[in-house]
């Protein structure tokens, strides 16, 4: 009788390895389901001594002690602080919609993407989707367990994609939105490094200074027995106080992180923040656009997947990214509850620009609201994509005129003292 060496996995879904004696694979697999194991994985265990299977022998001969053990999978220390990336969603549902597509079954599909997954704290995921899925679950219902992972949007789109049986179509959908999103975000991230890296290094130019260039010039003027002035003991003090006592600031800017953190997550604070944002000049019309964009495209997306518009509107709430159109999103939601369209009940606020709103009504009046929509978020790109050049080309004068200034009250702060010591000199 053949000895067949298996991995299956339990009720808790730990997994199981051992061997056993069966006349055949199916009769295995049947004795373990009686016991609550659901088989994964099955090889028959060769007869005869093979040089190269030496270490093999050895390896099974320290694993299999009892008939049957279970194997808690690890992760490593680096591996739990690893990120899900959006990218990694976007291609787990890129290649599962391609495989749906051309026939696969979905089980067969997770299978194959359990193989691909570079991410092994996402490909983890995966098999555990796979062992829900192949224990009978709904996909959509596998997905609800890793909510952290998968949005309220992704796990609704792919159960109305499960109920109308085109759920290859609607992950594709989900696709396009995951890479609209990402290509936004991309944009934005692009636009801000460059001044990022301006302010970067025009602080520490100022520290250098501050801390080490004006100490320097301070002690020659002691030497010199030269009066400072205020503006000289002003940026003394400040480079001094940094020099010494640096771990305090430092401390104190951790500290004001940390406790105003929580604070900026309250539905109040993120209102009056978002509020602020949207005021400041050039970096708020920037936001807007960006904020109308995702509302589109993801308005479009769900609508084109025939999910409700009340439905949609509750989910692009979550989604949009600012607190203020998410609340215009909210109280239009009521109005339409009562039957006032959509463009109408979204023209109250002003938040939403007269051309988003006609295209929105011709929509609605055309049967076509999602097609709209989509053009909408189309449109706002290009006008993300000029307003980011506009900030580039206006950030850096900005930038240049407030170091200038800055740079400006230091130097004359170091030359006060400097012309009253020439004076001593001549005199």
């Amino acid at each position: 009788m053949p000895t067949y060496i298996y991995k299956a996995r339990n009720l808790r879904g730990k997994l199981v390895k051992g061997k056993e004696e069966f006349s055949t694979k199916s009769e295995l697999a049947k004795a373990l389901e009686k016991d609550g194991l659901l088989l994964s994985d099955i090889k028959e265990r060769t007869s005869g001594f093979k040089i190269f299977a030496l270490p093999k022998r050895i390896r099974l001969s320290k694993t299999f002690k009892s008939k049957r053990i279970e194997v808690e999978e690890k992760e490593g220390v680096f591996e739990a602080f690893r990120k899900i990336k959006p990218v990694d969603i976007m291609s787990f549902s890129l290649h599962l919609s391609n495989m749906l597509e051309a026939g696969i079954t979905l089980l067969n599909a997770l299978g194959t993407l359990v193989q691909q997954a570079t991410n092994k704290k996402f490909r983890r995921i995966i098999k555990d989707l796979h062992r829900d899925v192949e224990g009978g679950s709904s996909f959509s219902i596998a997905l609800e367990v890793y909510p952290q992972v998968f949005s309220p949007l992704f796990i609704n789109m792919v159960r109305l994609g499960e109920t109308t049986g085109k759920l290859d179509k609607t992950l594709t959908k989900i696709t396009e939105f995951i890479e609209h999103d990402m290509d936004l975000k991309h944009k934005v991230k692009s636009a801000l490094i460059y001044p990022a890296i301006l302010i970067i290094m025009g602080f520490l130019v100022v520290m250098f200074i501050t801390t080490f260039v004006m100490p320097q010039f301070v002690k020659i003027f002691k030497d010199a027995d030269v009066a400072l002035s205020l503006p000289t003991l002003i940026v003394y003090g400040f480079g001094q106080a940094v020099k010494n006592f640096w771990y305090l600031f430092l401390l104190g800017s951790i500290l004001l992180i940390v406790g105003i953190k929580p604070y900026l997550k309250t539905k109040s604070a993120s209102l009056v923040l978002d509020r602020l944002i949207l005021k400041v000049p050039v970096i708020g019309p920037l936001v807007h656009k960006v904020v109308l964009s995702r509302f589109a495209m993801t308005l479009s997306v769900l609508t084109a997947s025939g999910i409700p518009l009340l439905e949609s509107l509750k989910m692009v709430e979550k989604v949009v990214g600012n607190t203020v159109i998410a609340n215009i999103i909210s109280d239009a939601q009521s109005k339409i509850s009562k039957g006032t369209k959509i463009a109408d009940a979204l023209k109250v606020s002003k938040q939403f620009p007269p051309d988003i709103v006609q295209m929105i009504a011709v929509g609605e009046e055309t049967g076509s609201l999602d097609k709209m929509l989509a053009k909408v978020a189309n449109f706002y790109d290009i006008i993300v994509d000029n307003a980011i050049k506009k900030l580039t080309v206006f950030i850096e004068p900005l930038f240049m005129l407030i170091m200038g200034a800055i740079v400006g009250f230091i130097m004359f702060s170091m030359f006060l003292p400097l012309f009253k010591m020439i004076e001593i000199v001549r005199m």
